[in-house]
This record gives C-alpha cells, sequence and structure tokens, in this order.
C-alpha cells in the first residue's frame, strides 16, 4: 500500500462499458488498483475492431475521471476484420488476411470510451469510442520469410503520422491506409508516402520515381517503381550507375547490394572521369551491384553481350568499376575465340595478360 496500489490477481477480464466493446484480458490476470478507480495494467485490450497489445509491463492506465485508457510505447496494434460484419460468413476472405496480417509497433496515444458525462452508456453518442494515436508509430518487415531477415527493424521501418479513428466499431476498415513517411537506411533517402494494401496482399509501400531517386547515397540512380512488401524492397525499372544504364524487372534491395535476375545491360562508348568504356549490349543477365564496394557483376545466361557494336561477342562475367571494364570469360571475334580470366576492355580494343587463343577455319 506504500504506493497507493492494490495488486488483484485472477481477473479474466475487465469490461470499462457496457455501450462500447472496450474490455482488457490482464496479461497473467494481474492488474493494479489506484486512486479514484484508475488501474494499470498490461494484457490485449479490445476496443471496437482494434487490439491493443502490450506485455509484461503494466503500459496501460485507465482513468475513470476523464473515461479513457492511455497506453505507453505499447506492443503492436492490430485491426480484427472477425468483428465486422462486412466480412463475417467468409465474404472477402484476402482483404479480411490482409487487415489481420497488418501490425503497427511502438504505439502511444489514448482510447476515448465514452463522454466523462456518460459513463453510464445511457446517450447513444455515435462517434465513440475513439482510438487516438497522437504520436509516431511505425510498421516493420524484419521478418525470416523477408529477404532471409535482410530489412532490421532499426534500419528500415515506415513512420506512421499521427491519426485517430472514431466509432471503433462500426467505422469501415475498407480503404484503411496511413500516411507516413518511409526509411530505407542506405538505400533510399527517406520519402513521404502511404502505407497500404499492395498488390501481394500485404500493407506496403509502393511508388513511381518517373524522374529517378537517388540510389546508395548517390552511387546511383533509381527510375520507375518502387515497393516494400512481403517480398522484399524490390523495383521495377532502370538502374544508373557510372555510364551505364541497366533494365530488370525485378530489382532487389539489400542495403549493402542490389540484384537481379534477366537484366539488360546498355553501356555506351564512354568515359567516367579518366577512364573509358567499350559499347556493350547484354541481355538475360544476373546482375549484382556493390555500390560501396565500387563493382557491378554481370554474368551472361543464355545469350552473349555484343561489344563494340557487334564486332565481338562475350560469354562469362563483367566486373564493371570506376576503374574499368575487366571480364573473365569466353569472347569471340571473327574466327577467333580467346579465353582468359583477365581482359580489360578499352573503346576500341582489349589485353589480356593470359589466356588461351584458338582460331577456328572459316566455313566453306
Amino acid at each position: 500500500m506504500q504506493n497507493k496500489e492494490i495488486t488483484l490477481k485472477g481477473v479474466e477480464v475487465v469490461v470499462f462499458a457496457d455501450s462500447h466493446i472496450v474490455e482488457i484480458a490482464p496479461y497473467k490476470r494481474t492488474i493494479y488498483l489506484g486512486e479514484n478507480r484508475s488501474i494499470r495494467m498490461a494484457g490485449r485490450l479490445a476496443a471496437g475492431k482494434t487490439d491493443l497489445y502490450a506485455w509484461p509491463e503494466p503500459r496501460m492506465q485507465f482513468d475513470y475521471e476523464n473515461f479513457k485508457i492511455l497506453f505507453f510505447n505499447v506492443d503492436s496494434l492490430k485491426f480484427k476484420p472477425d468483428r465486422d460484419p462486412l466480412f463475417q460468413q467468409g465474404r472477402y476472405p484476402r482483404l479480411a488476411r490482409s487487415l489481420a496480417s497488418l501490425r503497427i509497433e511502438n504505439v502511444s496515444g489514448c482510447i476515448y470510451i465514452d463522454l466523462p458525462s456518460n459513463k453510464s452508456g445511457k446517450k447513444v453518442i455515435p462517434y465513440y469510442s475513439i482510438l487516438d494515436c497522437y504520436s509516431e508509430s511505425y510498421k516493420y518487415w524484419e521478418a525470416n520469410f523477408i529477404q532471409n531477415r535482410q530489412y532490421a527493424r532499426d534500419r528500415l521501418y515506415f513512420e506512421l503520422d499521427p491519426f485517430m479513428i472514431d466509432s471503433l466499431e462500426t467505422f469501415s476498415l475498407l480503404g484503411l491506409e496511413f500516411h507516413g513517411v518511409f526509411y530505407t537506411d542506405s538505400v533510399f533517402p527517406p520519402f513521404r508516402d502511404t502505407l497500404k494494401i499492395v498488390p501481394d496482399g500485404s500493407y506496403g509501400v509502393q511508388e513511381v520515381f518517373a524522374q529517378g531517386m537517388p540510389l546508395y547515397k548517390g552511387k546511383g540512380k533509381f527510375f520507375g517503381r518502387v515497393a516494400m512488401d512481403n517480398f522484399g524492397l524490390h523495383g521495377k525499372g532502370e538502374v544508373h550507375y557510372l555510364t551505364s544504364q541497366v533494365q530488370a524487372d525485378t530489382f532487389i534491395f539489400h542495403f549493402d547490394s542490389c540484384m537481379a535476375e534477366k537484366a539488360r545491360l546498355i553501356l555506351p562508348q564512354s568515359q567516367y572521369a579518366l577512364t573509358k568504356y567499350p559499347k556493350v549490349e547484354a541481355e538475360e543477365l544476373r546482375f549484382k551491384w556493390y555500390p560501396y564496394e565500387g563493382r557491378m557483376v554481370l554474368e551472361t545466361g543464355n545469350k552473349p553481350a555484343i561489344l563494340y557494336g557487334g564486332e565481338a561477342t562475350f560469354r562469362g562475367q563483367l566486373v564493371y568499376t570506376p576503374e574499368g571494364l575487366k571480364a573473365n570469360g569466353h569472347l569471340e571475334t571473327g574466327d577467333v575465340r580467346i579465353t582468359s580470366s583477365s581482359f580489360a576492355f578499352s573503346p576500341r580494343n582489349f589485353q589480356s595478360s593470359r589466356g588461351n587463343f584458338c582460331h577456328y577455319k572459316p566455313k566453306k
């Protein structure tokens, strides 16, 4: 009693209002009664079509005088389509799964149960109960099934703006979206967007950068559509690096690298600083870019790379860096085939310190 609290154990549920769905299933069936009928608690707080979760610390507090429940940095907020008549009897199953999978974390705010003068619920006030998340909250993608837990929560996340939802028992879950800022650490600069249902059925981010977006702290630039979903951070479009352009339907972005299958390379005869490059075109490449190591690795597939405007073809691995274009593989030009692990290509010729040379007889 020194802290003027009474600990009650064995409490299955606390109902705060008969006129609204606002109740808590206490963690370890324990609550702490304070002065003026206040209650500190942890557990699952059900409010209309939402659930708030906080444990093991009691980070929720019932304020009887103002008839509201405060919560502080609770573990998560989830939405419950099973409490919505629209989704009963198995209707809209895909949308219901999307809503049920949304998990908003580190949430602070309060639930206004009803007007303080209407604690008994004698008057029907439609817009109660009210969820007021008055500070930023977060959506994370740190999970084993998303790129093998690549996206640590302290590096990639969506920061939701403060938001409010009234009529918690009757509000529509259709079109539920949240505005905020998307942070990707070293991949893209932060940008404002909307957390919404994206094509894979999860809550994520999708944006188009027609004018381009700096990539990896300005080491490159991306043009096209970027998405964050349960597959990972990915994009469809074009990566520009040094004097090259790489196109792909699915770029996958990690914090230290970018990769794609069946990519297309367009490298014009060009110069970057003091380094000169030959013209190269290639399709169906396996592409991996290590921006902070200053190298782009491209491996040919079924089709060879075309060099020097069609005068030569190459199969193998190309390594593109600010210092030049090097390669390991097989080059064919005319009736000559050269195999080497040390090709170095310049705009009009190539060199190799070692390799195998084979001359074919012309076909008659």
